[in-house]
């Protein structure tokens, strides 16, 4: 599951999950519009999703910001 999809499903805003998972919004955003990231910011984010979002869902879509 794409981590915009997650936070659809749950409600949660990017500013919110943000400070949860200890990432800058501007990152999160980022991810939700299709960019890649980082190893430890991946691992963030599946810890903070409850592995809801896996690492594969994390990858950078093709054109992408």
């Amino acid at each position: 599951m794409r981590l915009s999809e997650y936070l659809d499903r749950t409600g949660e805003s990017q500013a919110a999950f943000a400070r949860r998972a200890v990432l800058p919004q501007s990152t999160v955003n980022l991810i939700c519009l299709g960019g890649g990231t980082r190893v430890e910011t991946a691992i963030k984010i599946i810890e903070a999703t409850g592995g809801m979002v896996q690492l594969e869902d994390l990858k950078a879509e093709q054109g992408a910001a």
